[in-house]
């Protein structure tokens, strides 16, 4: 198992759109791969797309989603999470912003974009691509 990461910057924000099987062993993995990611870009503002991730959050993989996320971005990374409405509970929010994270998990990528402060005419291509890149975390 593993996980396809394909991120993109754009001006102020860089998008990360992960594919693949939920696996709990690559989460501090992919979490370090976004910190880095968003420093050798430049820019604080992550959107992580995890829409098309298949699989299953138990209660405890989001609670040490959340303590990892703290961990590693602390405040330097500033992050909007797209993740279906039917997944969402609030409880990795909670954990994350309460060891102060600036996190927050959105159903869709306008109300993320607007949370970042970023361009939301609803359209991907309303800022140019300026970089891309291509990652494989596998176990």
């Amino acid at each position: 198992m593993g996980l396809d990461i394909e991120s993109e910057l754009y001006e102020g924000y860089i998008r990360v759109c992960v594919h693949g099987q939920h696996d709990s062993e690559n989460m501090q993995p992919f979490v370090e791969w976004v910190a880095k990611e968003a420093r050798t870009r430049g820019v604080s503002n992550v959107l992580v797309d995890l829409s098309a991730l298949e699989g299953v959050y138990s209660e405890w993989d989001r609670f040490q989603a959340g303590t990892i996320v703290s961990d590693i971005w602390g405040v330097s990374v500033r992050a909007a999470i797209v993740y279906p409405q039917e997944g969402v509970s609030g409880f990795f929010e909670n954990v994350a912003v309460n060891r102060g994270a600036q996190v927050r998990v959105m159903n869709n990528e306008q109300d993320a974009l607007a949370w970042l402060g970023c361009r939301t005419d609803g359209s991907k291509g309303s800022t140019p691509v300026l970089a891309s890149a291509h990652e494989r975390l596998a176990k």
